[in-house]
């Protein structure tokens, strides 16, 4: 019973983190590529360096977010070793990517999606309108 809770306040969290607005840096990076880099950057625990791929206006949200992962990530033993991208759509300047999660223990999400924006031509993971802020 810990276990499945452990496992959907890990879930929790990560769906937290994409409802605040995760980006990506890279003028040449696909929106696909960016969603992997911050996610790769989060796993490893190297969350300053992940803020690169966030949107300018979602920056305070997400290290607000990202503390609240470590927290969990602590408690429930379990942590993101992949993200999984199966998607993407690109129309001007926004971009929609799907993808899921792998976790420590082998299981994985369901898939979900995340809008990108260009900020200074580059593609940046912006903040989703939310009830929560």
């Amino acid at each position: 019973m810990r276990g499945q809770f452990a496992r959907n306040s890990l879930f929790a969290l990560a769906l937290l983190l994409l409802l605040v607005g995760l980006p990506g840096c890279g003028g040449r990076m696909s929106p696909s590529t960016v969603v992997e880099k911050y996610w790769t950057l989060v796993g490893e625990g190297k969350h300053e360096k992940a803020l690169q791929y966030v949107a300018s206006e979602a920056q305070t949200q997400m290290m607000f977010a990202m503390s609240m992962s470590q927290m969990i990530s602590g408690m429930s033993g379990l942590s993101l070793t992949d993200v999984v991208t199966c998607g993407e759509s690109i129309s001007g300047n926004t971009a929609i990517v799907l993808f899921y999660y792998r976790l420590s223990d082998g299981s994985t999400t369901d898939t979900d999606e995340i809008e990108l924006v260009k900020e200074n031509g580059r593609w940046k993971i912006g903040p989703l309108e939310t009830e929560l802020w």
